[in-house]
């Protein structure tokens, strides 16, 4: 997630914890909001309610491509879809980290890497 903004849906929209979690494997600067005071400032602020609006199609289509991916590519895919978005991947992160990324579960991708990479 180089370079994003992320914002749990849940958390802001629907007043619910988000199950996602996310753990940073270098390191990184993390900003918290609390999002009434966001709100009052985009209110505030006729521009900032375009930029609101973009974080908002952004995590849809972000959305939108996981569910697809999920639903209609392979692993094999999705590892190369993966390869091509974040290509140092392989030096910077853990197997782990990669293969629940592309729908392998921890415990298969020890077995199943040969095959990725075939």
């Amino acid at each position: 997630m180089e370079q994003m903004f992320y914002f749990p849906v849940e958390n802001i929209y629907f007043d619910s914890p988000t199950l996602i979690q996310l753990e940073a494997l270098e390191d990184c600067v993390v900003w918290e909001a609390d999002f009434r005071e966001v709100e009052r400032v985009v209110n505030e602020h006729q521009e900032l309610e375009r930029l609101m609006r973009l974080l908002l199609v952004s995590a849809i289509q972000t959305l939108r491509e996981q569910l697809y991916t999920i639903k209609f590519q392979t692993a094999q895919e999705r590892y190369e879809l993966l390869l091509k978005k974040y290509p140092q991947i392989l030096l910077r992160a853990p197997l782990g980290a990669y293969s629940l990324a592309i729908g392998y579960h921890p415990t298969n991708t020890k077995c199943n890497t040969k095959e990725l990479n075939d």
